[in-house]
């Protein structure tokens, strides 16, 4: 069984799940780097619980949310009738994925890509491009593999107490692969402790420049931050607008 088999169920909620606040930050962000274009139809892969896509549905968006977890999608579609929002929610591994030039948009929001092998990324970005409609934008949002070598120098090991719950996370990234190997333990006060792993591959930005343009896409921006900033050395994010000629 693959980590991801079993990682995003409830305690993922608890380890990644953003607050509203930031929420609202990234929303800001994706107005700013996607073009306003009145009822564009959005792909949100890898939705989750589906906070983004509620609130791009919110902006008049047309939102397909895509995950292959039923429990995820449950969430969702339970959000979106309270809120009365009309969202397409499709249970599917990504690696499925098979529109033909039917998005404006397509998100691949925090850490979403990189699951799996290096060919299997591929034809999971080149499925992405192949759902785009001509001058349509794929925003790819990754933590910045240089600065995750950095810190991993100073909190390959760290405690963190949330929500009742105490957790303790365990990283490496290996620089010959690039992936990034995570241990989690969750403790809930007075109960037993959980134990999650997950693997996921980061990509240096000459890598992932090659690969979008081997799945037909050009690089049109990229941001350091969702506010924008350049993408340097020591950014938190490596946030990758491309489009479709």
């Amino acid at each position: 069984m693959a980590w991801y088999d079993d990682y995003f169920e409830d305690d993922y909620l608890l380890l990644e799940e953003p607050t509203d606040v930031e929420t609202l930050g990234h929303i800001a962000f994706l107005r700013s780097v996607l073009p306003g274009r009145t009822q564009a139809r959005v792909l949100d892969l890898a939705c989750g619980s589906g906070r983004l896509s509620l609130a791009m549905a919110r902006l008049g968006w047309r939102v397909t949310a895509l995950d292959f977890k039923e429990s995820m999608l449950r969430r969702g579609r339970e959000m979106a009738e309270k809120a009365g929002l009309a969202i397409d929610f499709i249970l599917q591994d990504m690696r499925k994925l098979n529109y033909e030039a039917e998005f404006d948009f397509v998100l691949s929001f925090l850490h979403s890509f990189g699951y799996f092998r290096d060919e299997e990324n591929l034809r999971v970005l080149s499925a992405m491009a192949r759902a785009l409609k001509p001058g349509g934008r794929l925003l790819l949002d990754l933590a910045n593999r240089d600065t995750l070598l950095t810190e991993l120098e100073k909190h390959a090991r760290r405690w963190i107490y949330r929500s009742d719950h105490y957790l303790l996370f365990r990283r490496d990234l290996d620089p010959l692969t690039g992936r990034l190997d995570s241990k989690i333990t969750v403790i809930p006060e007075g109960g037993l402790a959980r134990h999650h792993s997950s693997s996921v591959r980061y990509y240096t930005y000459p890598e992932l420049k090659g690969m979008l343009r081997q799945a037909g896409l050009k690089i049109v921006g990229i941001h350091g931050g969702y506010d924008r900033t350049p993408c340097a050395w020591g950014s938190p994010r490596m946030l990758v607008v491309a489009e479709k000629g």
